[in-house]
Formats: C-alpha cells, structure tokens, sequence
C-alpha cells in the first residue's frame, strides 16, 4: 500500500500548499478581557496553554482511523465529483531539544471512486491548527476576547487570533520555488474551566489573488477520547472541513477522526488479545 509522510500540500490548479504544521504558531497575552466578571485575557490564555501542552504530550502517542472525503466544486457550488479514502493517521514528532517539527503520517487502508483526470486537492496538517496556542510559538498572534457563545449545548468562551505580520505563519503557500506566509485570522471556542479547545475556525485574513489563492477557510472540531489507561479523556480532533478557491477550482475535504489508540497501553493490550 502507498505510504505517505509529508508536512502536507495542495497539489491542484499549478499551485501548492503547505500547511508546515512546524510553524503553527501560538498565544500571545494581548488585552485584558472586558467582559464584567470574566477572568483576564491572561488567566485564560493559561488555562488554553496548560491544555495545549498537555493535548501535544498525548496526540504523538497514539494513532487513528482518518476518512477524507475530497470534492471537487463547480462555479456555482455543485459536486463535480467525489472521492472518500481511509487512512491509519499518526503524528510524528520531531526529537526533544530540537526546533518545533511535527509530520502526519498516513498508510492508505482503502479507496474509493474510479480515478478521474480531475485535479482534487490535498490537504494535511489541520487537525494540529490549536497549536496556534502553544507557548512554543505565542509570539506569532494577537489574541481578543470575544462574548461568550454556547457550541452543542455547552456555554464555551471564545478568543479571537490574528497573526502578527512579519512572525513565523502558522503555514505557507509554496509557488514556483518561493514560499509566502499565510496570514490567519480565526476563532476559537473554549471550555471554561479546563481551556480545552472544542472548536477552531480560521480563514486568510485577505485574498492572495496575485498568487492564484482567492480563498482558504478551514473548521476543525475537537471531541473527548477515552483511554482505559487513563482517568480523564483527552479533547482530540474528531473532524477538519477545508474549502479552497482559486480564479478557476473550487474544492472542499472533510477529515474524521476515530478509533484512536495510544501505542503505549491500549496498541499493546489488543496485540495481547489477539490469538
């Protein structure tokens, strides 16, 4: 089967995209928030980083179940066609005492849909977009209090990110041998008390149509996993929607996220179970 280790690219319409999960940039402590008996912009940004880190001490541990579900899109936003493939996922992480490096690694399990000579697009690296909150990288973006909101039931507190021109992007279009930074500006929403990350919905803070990208909108959304090997879930990515338009292709992938495993504990005992 076909194995594929990359930092992720869109390979599409001449150009292509890197998402260089190496770059994900994080929080910087900007205002003080202004809602009335909301906890400072600071002490927020804390409970976020605390849950960052601990979710970037999990995630390279264990594997997954990734479906990908690439569409090609008309003018008019009707499916042109469609093609859904399965892959084992992990991370791999670059060694400790080293400049920031993370990579996805999938091995192909299944494919489905004839293959047409269509031009589909490619993409990896965002289910890793809250990493824009890692202190690794918090001088990359500002960062703003918004109203509280409520996401599938639950009240959730939001923060809005805005990248700080001339830092490290969280990402890079790559044309022609040049690389040019991406410019994110997005949202995410929050668990008050721990400051896990439920969801994240980021977009190019202006076109870059002299490059051929007139848009690129990404929603990434974060569920609770359970291991037996552990008291307390873990909020991991369950899905990541990207949409990309340039003057004459339009495209949208869904990625899910399932049946994680940790290498360490729950990889080894089914090996164990097995006859």
């Amino acid at each position: 089967m076909p194995h594929e280790t990359s930092h992720g690219r869109y390979d599409a319409g001449g150009w292509k995209y890197f998402a260089l999960a190496a770059c994900l940039s994080s929080l910087l402590a900007a205002l003080p928030a202004t809602c009335a008996g909301a906890p400072p912009l600071s002490e927020i940004l804390g409970r976020v980083t605390h849950a960052v880190e601990r979710f970037w001490a999990t995630f390279p541990d264990v594997d997954c179940t990734e479906q990908v579900l690439q569409t090609k899109l008309d003018a008019g936003g009707k499916i042109i066609y469609q093609q859904q493939s399965q892959y084992d996922f992990l991370i791999l992480v670059g060694p400790p005492n080293e400049e920031f490096s993370l990579n996805e690694s999938r091995l192909l399990q299944k494919q489905g849909g004839k293959s047409k000579n269509i031009p589909l697009l490619v993409t990896n690296g965002f289910s890793m977009l809250l990493l824009v909150f890692h202190p690794y990288f918090q001088s990359s973006f500002e960062f703003e209090r918004l109203p509280d909101d409520a996401l599938d039931g639950h009240s959730v507190m939001r923060l809005r990110f805005q990248h700080v021109k001339g830092t490290r992007s969280p990402s890079a279009l790559q044309l022609r041998g040049r690389t040019y930074p991406l410019e994110w500006t997005g949202t995410a929403w929050i668990e008050p008390e721990t400051g896990e990350i439920r969801r994240i919905e980021a977009a190019l803070s202006a076109p870059m149509d002299d490059l051929g990208l007139h848009l690129l909108h990404c929603d990434v959304r974060y569920a609770p996993v359970h291991f037996s090997s552990a008291t307390a879930d873990f909020w991991l990515p369950q899905s990541a929607e990207i949409e990309a338009e340039t003057p004459r292709q339009h495209w949208r992938n869904v990625h899910r996220f399932s049946d994680y495993k940790r290498f360490s504990t729950d990889a080894k005992e089914a090996q164990r179970t097995q006859p």
